[in-house]
């Protein structure tokens, strides 16, 4: 059993990452705007999407207009 120890510390390596990607999903799921499968429709995940887009819009936006007034000598924002 000694020679397997190195593929069940990697084995457990893996399962310990794994757990804590599947609680970050759970957690982001859980902290998200949509109240839980059964209110989810073609049309509400449809408006979800749409709202979800158009704030990565506007947050590009707003960062195109702080690069847009940064000193030309200022390269922090690129």
């Amino acid at each position: 059993m000694a020679h397997l120890k190195p593929e069940i510390a990697a084995l457990i390596d893996l399962a310990l990452s794994i757990s804590r990607q599947s609680r970050g999903w759970a957690d982001s799921l859980q902290n998200s705007d949509i109240k839980g499968q059964r209110h989810l429709n073609d049309q509400s995940r449809q408006e979800y999407t749409q709202k979800r887009r158009t704030e990565q819009f506007l947050e590009t936006l707003e960062r195109i207009k702080r690069k847009g007034n940064a000193a030309p000598w200022d390269d922090s924002e690129i």
